[in-house]
């Protein structure tokens, strides 16, 4: 499972975020060969296609994820939990409304990068929307910081995964 794995990766992206406060040298910009192409959304998505993952990248969002994971994490630019995190706590509001609403691009992007079979995707649906519901009537739920509702967004997609046989 990764509910932890999910948890801890958005925990140690928003922490790297807000820790991170000297710019990056060109020398360690260069660790990972190319952002655009193994890191972000696009890296995620189109695994063994560079050209596609560039371009994923540059038109989800002018390439910031894939920047941002290089420079504060580089080890984020491999593995579809690590991406799925950074991914959940970046574009949580929308990924929430998408839950809520049964469908959304957020949404299939996000159980593609988790690599969840098409089939199952309303399966994990139906499931994320029934703990969100029970959520939002909870006012600690309500009240926290988005980086903790990514966190328990992340524990809810992954109690659900268990519909994609991954």
């Amino acid at each position: 499972m990764i509910s932890k794995k999910l948890s801890a990766g958005i925990l140690a992206f928003s922490s790297a975020i807000a820790l991170s406060t000297s710019p990056v040298s060109a020398k360690e910009a260069t660790t990972v060969e190319n952002a655009f192409s193994q890191c972000g959304i696009g890296a995620a998505i189109f695994t063994k296609n560079e050209t596609a993952a560039i371009i994923s990248n540059v038109i989800w969002d002018l390439g910031t994820t894939a920047f941002s994971s290089q420079t504060s994490s580089p080890e984020s630019c491999s593995g579809a939990n690590t991406t799925a995190a950074l991914f959940i706590n970046e574009t949580y509001p929308v990924l929430e409304e998408q839950f809520v609403k049964g469908s959304g691009s957020h949404v299939a992007a996000l159980l593609n990068i988790m690599q969840c079979e098409t089939g199952a995707h309303n399966a994990v649906i139906s499931s994320v929307q029934d703990e969100l519901s029970t959520s939002f009537a909870n006012q600690a739920f309500v009240a926290s910081s988005q980086t903790d509702k990514a966190q328990q967004m992340g524990a809810m997609i992954d109690r659900a995964m268990t519909s994609c046989n991954v």
